[in-house]
């Protein structure tokens, strides 16, 4: 988490500027609709900010340890 970014957004016709936290999440393309649907039962907002990145590249250990790690959550 990411604590404390000022956002400033469009919502029901009106600019807004809040204080918000930005939540990362990694994980595997194929969980992502698992995480997508936790973030929309728990989360306070109506619509959530909720983004999937796709990884085109990066340190094959590192990218081993995000598989391994989500292997083993469940």
């Amino acid at each position: 988490m990411v604590p404390e970014i000022n956002s400033t957004y469009r919502w029901e016709g009106a600019v807004h500027t809040e204080t918000e936290w930005l939540l990362i999440v990694k994980t595997r393309s194929d969980q992502f609709e698992e995480v997508r649907a936790a973030i929309r039962e728990l989360h306070s907002y109506d619509l959530p900010e909720i983004v999937m990145l796709d990884i085109t590249d990066g340190d094959p250990d590192y990218l081993a340890w995000i598989d391994a790690s989500v292997r083993h959550a469940h």
